[in-house]
């Protein structure tokens, strides 16, 4: 076998996939419509999302960016519609398996899937009678589609290797080390906080 032509193939169908998430990534975001009349300005954003040297530059070369910006983009979707258009079970348990799929495919979408998994305590369906039990329900349920799924599709089909993954991104890892700036202690954690604020005030 040539391999050449394999990896060629390959590049082929990895930048045809990276284009077709890149448009459902775009028709997702047209999908999330929580005020109906600021369809011109969601229009304009999307836009100038489509337009946008960085996004047409990840699309065409399949950066990781795209796909797990579609799953993430996807999973947003469907926690909207659980909010503002029908408190679905369907929706709850389709925006865990995307927010395992943005997981599984970019590690660093943990933190924001945690955060949406803390919305759902918070944030009350605008249909229907949801109280405090409910939330509960909700936010377990979907913390655990995303761990089932997530060992379904990231863990299971190689386990050893997804424990060496875990072992290199780890605080005490000499791959990570090089790149820690702020230790995990609390002067260091409160050096990254003014920090953190003095950026956002520039």
């Amino acid at each position: 076998r040539d391999p050449v032509l394999w990896f060629s193939v390959m590049l082929l169908v990895s930048r045809v996939l990276s284009m077709i998430m890149g448009i459902g990534l775009l028709f997702a975001l047209w999908s999330l419509r929580p005020y109906h009349e600021e369809k011109y300005g969601q229009f304009l954003g999307i836009l100038l999302l489509a337009l946008s040297g960085p996004f047409a530059y990840c699309v065409r070369e399949a950066n990781l960016d795209i796909p797990y910006n579609f799953w993430w983009t996807m999973a947003l979707f469907f926690a909207w519609r659980t909010f503002f258009v029908s408190e679905s079970m369907l929706s709850l348990i389709w925006s865990g398996v995307f927010s395992a799929l943005a997981i599984g495919t970019k590690d660093q979408v943990a933190g924001m899937v945690a955060g949406l998994g803390l919305s759902f305590f918070v944030i009350d369906s605008r249909f229907g009678v949801t109280g405090w039990q409910q939330r509960i329900k909700n936010a377990i349920f979907f913390r655990a589609t995303v761990i089932v799924v997530y060992v379904f599709v990231a863990i299971a089909p190689q386990p050893f290797r997804w424990l060496h993954h875990l072992n290199i991104w780890t605080l005490n890892s000499p791959r990570v080390a090089d790149y820690v700036e702020f230790q995990p202690t609390l002067k260091g954690q409160t050096v990254l906080l003014f920090k953190t604020i003095s950026h956002l005030s520039i």
